[in-house]
């Protein structure tokens, strides 16, 4: 099972992505971090295997600087409707993937997770 933390503010999009993402039974959404201080506190209590994270909306690059330092192991997928310079910026930053909101659907980012998650095994 891979466990994943979500970090995304808007109500209705991290529950959608919650119900979407459990659909698969490879799949746990452990929890949701609506702000991006929040992550480090939550990782120190729960194992958690991946991370999708909006950085724009939470403080996206402090954190994922944060967790690679921290918690190593954990992958970070960033998922935005922002463009190429965030896609580089957190890439760069140790963000194993990139998914924009706006082309990517819900099995690209299930795909995603298995595959970063792959990755670290």
């Amino acid at each position: 099972m891979i466990k994943i933390l979500l970090v995304e503010k808007n109500i209705i999009f991290y529950k959608a992505l919650t119900k979407l993402l459990s659909k698969d039974e490879k799949l746990h959404v452990v929890g949701v971090c609506k702000e991006g201080n929040d992550v480090i506190e939550f990782l120190n209590k729960n194992a958690i295997d991946v991370i999708v994270i909006d950085p724009n909306q939470s403080n996206g690059f402090v954190i994922t600087v944060k967790v690679k330092k921290e918690f190593p192991r954990i992958k970070i997928i960033c998922y935005s409707a922002e463009g190429e310079s965030t896609k580089e910026r957190m890439l760069r930053f140790g963000a194993c993937s990139y998914l924009s909101k706006y082309e990517a659907n819900i099995e690209d980012l299930v795909s995603e997770v298995k595959c970063c998650y792959a990755a670290s095994e």
